[in-house]
């Protein structure tokens, strides 16, 4: 499933953080995936990375609210990936002021 079906699908439900639940599901994805293919339980890969089991089955549920992209990123490093948000300095139309 692609970012854009995700992101497709939670615009279509009306969410207005469409885009990050998007990124924040593919996370999830790829960590409940790296734990199947490594054969890891949520207890084994929470003490790698330094977390109690329960919060991993958080993540893995996808209770997306309680994850920071910090705390996110850190369950992806074993996996060999990373989010990268991009910040911008931009003008602003004088209406959106």
């Amino acid at each position: 499933m692609s970012k854009a079906d995700v992101q497709g699908f939670f615009e279509e439900v009306g969410l207005a953080d469409a885009e990050e639940l998007a990124v924040k599901t593919q996370a999830v994805l790829v960590v409940s995936k790296g734990l199947h293919d490594q054969g890891l339980s949520q207890a084994e890969f929470g003490r790698r990375i330094g977390w109690k089991q329960p919060v991993v089955s958080s993540l893995v549920r996808g209770e997306l609210d309680l994850f920071s992209w910090n705390r996110i990123n850190q369950a992806l490093k074993p996996f060999g990936k990373q989010i990268r948000i991009h910040y911008e300095l931009a003008d602003c139309d004088a209406t959106e002021a």
